[in-house]
């Protein structure tokens, strides 16, 4: 989607990745959460968003 809008990588990290999702990923504090999201990819939606978003959001 940021190729089609034209935007570039840095573009992309400061304005749609959130600064605290960078340094988790860094620091490897992020694994616990993507293995949340790993084991609730399948679940169906419930109140509108799938397992994996509510785990992103809780993040």
């Amino acid at each position: 989607m940021a190729g089609k809008l034209g935007n570039t990588r840095a573009v992309c990290k400061k304005y749609y990745i959130h600064p605290q999702l960078l340094d988790s990923y860094e620091n490897g504090t992020l694994t616990p959460w993507l293995q949340k999201i790993r084991l609730k990819r399948e679940q169906p939606a419930y109140g509108g968003l799938h397992a994996d978003e509510k785990c992103c959001w809780r993040f």
